[in-house]
């Protein structure tokens, strides 16, 4: 088991199989959207885990919910992935290492491969934490355990 801390933020553990993505590997991934954070992957199983804060004010953070986050993101990333064929699989809660989590999963194509996503958000104090986890939607069963795994391993800070 690898572990990695991501800044004041939380302990990342995930297996020996996954690699920390360099910044020219990221690159290559085309993002959505820059910030502070890291990936990991393990191209074996095709996974890939993005994991990514930003800090925001206290009225800010008093005032926005999980779900409203979550929301706002969807639509922002079904116009972005419109393109790739972007199609809501739905919303999800979850419990993550102790915290609420809000998310929604989705599909799309990349390179005639239909790709399984799920997104979550966490706010932990003024800290917003962005998790999302990549597969090939034809293994999203046999993976979602390793996903679930490093959810579960979370440290928060």
């Amino acid at each position: 088991m690898k572990s990695t801390r991501i800044d004041d933020v939380m302990i990342l553990s995930y297996p020996d199989s996954f690699h920390e993505m360099t910044e020219r590997e990221m690159a290559e991934k085309q993002f959505l959207n820059d910030g502070k954070g890291l990936c990991i992957s393990d191209p074996d199983s095709h996974i890939l885990v993005s994991v990514g804060y930003q800090q925001v004010n206290g009225f800010a953070a008093m005032m926005l919910s999980g779900k409203d986050i979550i929301t706002r993101d969807e639509k922002i990333i079904a116009k972005r992935m419109e393109s790739l064929g972007y199609c809501r699989e739905g919303f999800v809660k979850k419990d993550v290492s102790g915290k609420k989590a809000d998310g929604m999963c989705y599909t799309y194509k990349k390179d005639d491969v239909v790709m399984y996503a799920e997104s979550l958000v966490i706010k932990n104090g003024r800290t917003l934490c962005y998790l999302h986890y990549y597969t090939r939607n034809e293994l999203k069963e046999n993976n979602v355990r390793i996903w679930e795994s490093i959810l579960s391993r979370i440290q928060w800070q």
